[in-house]
């Protein structure tokens, strides 16, 4: 009955050992990565911050705005012409004027000699109506 009693008291104390030291321990670490975590946080905001300040300088002063809205938005001043040069079209060439639109597009999207074929080469079926 004594090593029965001692085994109980033994258990009692442990648990609450447990309950006094492991529990608050876990809590306090827990706490601790998110403090860790808030500063990292904290850390990326700044940097973000100071980033978005800089561009808020460069935003009050006159040329690097004169210069977004010329390269971004395409403004000119006033008397000036503003031109576009256009990339080419893929697959025409000097000769093919008389082409069709769905013509250099068949002609384009066809599978070249050695490679496999597209995928929905069998749903055009409407050449052969």
């Amino acid at each position: 009955m004594r090593l029965a009693l001692k085994v109980a008291f033994g258990v009692l104390a442990l648990s609450g050992a447990m309950y006094l030291f492991v529990y608050p321990l876990r809590t306090y670490l827990s706490q601790k990565n998110q403090i860790a975590q808030a500063q990292r946080t904290i850390a990326v905001l700044g940097a973000e911050d100071a980033k978005l300040s800089s561009e808020n300088v460069h935003l009050h002063q006159k040329s690097y705005v004169d210069q977004l809205a010329r390269s971004d938005y395409g403004y000119v001043w006033p008397g000036q012409k503003a031109y576009e040069v256009l990339p080419p079209l893929a697959g025409r060439g000097a000769g093919d004027g008389a082409r069709s639109k769905r013509a250099a597009a068949t002609a384009s999207t066809a599978a070249k000699p050695g490679s496999p074929a597209s995928w929905y080469a069998p749903l055009e079926f409407w050449d052969r109506l």
